[in-house]
């Protein structure tokens, strides 16, 4: 069985004011797809935590910025997580 081409990209960076602990993220990609893009939009993840450089260039506020809407849209159909939400 075949899923398609995948990318990981990771990346380490401080805590900032959350404390002198190394955090770790990872982005995911299968065929060009990005994975927290769609657990966003299907009401599966929500958006935490800070900001850092994406690795295909783009602005980190400006994807934080669309996933923010992907995550209104996901909660205004209260699909996934947010079927169950009062909001």
């Amino acid at each position: 069985m075949s899923y398609g081409h995948g990318d990981v990209w990771t990346k380490w960076t401080g805590g900032g004011d959350r404390g002198k602990q190394v955090r770790y993220y990872g982005l995911v990609e299968v065929d060009g797809n990005s994975l927290v893009e769609l657990l966003v939009r299907s009401g599966l993840a929500r958006i935490v935590g800070p900001v850092v450089p994406l690795p295909n260039g783009e602005k980190s506020t400006a994807f934080k910025k669309r996933l923010a809407v992907m995550e209104d849209k996901a909660k205004s159909e209260k699909v996934g997580a947010w079927a169950q939400s009062k909001k």
